[in-house]
């Protein structure tokens, strides 16, 4: 083990760690209190699962950029499949989040079709997160610690017919995807800017989930659009490799981090789960 592998594969374990923490916390929290138990909240708990299955891939990942080895065949191979199958139904997540924010400020009085239509892109996301668990699965297919670079971070394997043409289908899937998710929320803000919604008509819940969708996809259409021309930017191999595992790492703890620094309540409820309710004493004067 040498200093360089350890410093770097340290700075993963703790990112990577502290955002699977606060995403489990966030998910745990939007599980355990009523009020979030439908609406949106319902993808935002799918999306902390996909967050989480993620991170805890770049955990292990960490350790291995520490040992400078990838442990064992199977360990590879299995989280290797993990945050590669996490993150497609995350980006179909993301296209989810959207269109409810979409219907919600568009077409509020449809809040049955609405439930409907967000009840089945959650499914199809899922869908097709288990489509790419399976492709994944298959010889030739898969992502692999051993990259070219080094044991620093994720990558598709090299050489393999399968995994080159799943990586031109991920690109053509995420740029779709984030165009589509661009010309909504255009769209929403098209609508406010001609008068047709007022923001001070609308929930400040739903004003700040919005908010929270708009920071999370900001950040995802840069580090998408990074992941695809960074190589040609860096004259080190291993300075690109180790840039683009921790844009990932922070693309995955992205909306927790937001919610919890833009949401007052959810704070609350955090801290309200961690630490307990506060007791009330009451003080009678004699």
């Amino acid at each position: 083990m040498d200093f360089f592998h350890a410093a770097v594969g340290v700075l993963y374990l703790f990112t990577s760690s502290a955002l699977l923490i606060l995403n489990f916390l966030l998910f745990t929290v939007l599980c355990r209190y009523k009020e979030y138990r439908k609406g949106p909240y319902v993808i935002a708990k799918s999306i902390s699962v996909c967050c989480m299955i993620q991170l805890i891939s770049f955990v292990v990942g960490g350790a291995m950029t520490i040992a400078n080895s990838t442990l064992n065949f199977y360990v590879d191979r299995i989280f290797g499949i993990a945050v590669e199958a996490g993150w497609f139904p995350y980006v179909g997540l993301s296209l989810t989040l959207a269109v409810d924010r979409l219907m919600i400020f568009t077409a509020s009085n449809f809040g049955l079709l609405r439930a409907r239509i967000i009840r089945v892109l959650i499914i199809a996301s899922w869908l097709i997160g288990l489509g790419a668990l399976i492709t994944l699965c298959l010889p030739g297919f898969g992502y692999t610690y051993n990259s070219p670079e080094g044991r620093f971070g994720w990558s598709y394997y090299r050489g393999r017919r399968g995994a080159a043409v799943l990586a031109d289908v991920e690109l053509y899937y995420d740029l779709a995807i984030i165009v589509i998710i661009l010309v909504i929320y255009l769209f929403i803000v098209f609508y406010f800017l001609k008068g047709k919604l007022s923001l001070t008509k609308c929930s400040s819940i739903e004003v700040r989930i919005f908010v929270i969708a708009i920071v999370s996809y900001v950040y995802e259409i840069i580090f998408v659009i990074w992941s695809f021309t960074a190589p040609s930017l860096f004259r080190s191999r291993v300075a690109m490799r180790v840039a683009l595992n921790l844009s990932w790492i922070l693309d995955a703890g992205m909306f927790a981090l937001v919610t919890v620094l833009l949401s007052k309540k959810a704070r609350r409820r955090l801290n309200e789960m961690l630490m307990g309710k506060p007791t009330k004493v009451v003080v009678f004067k004699i």
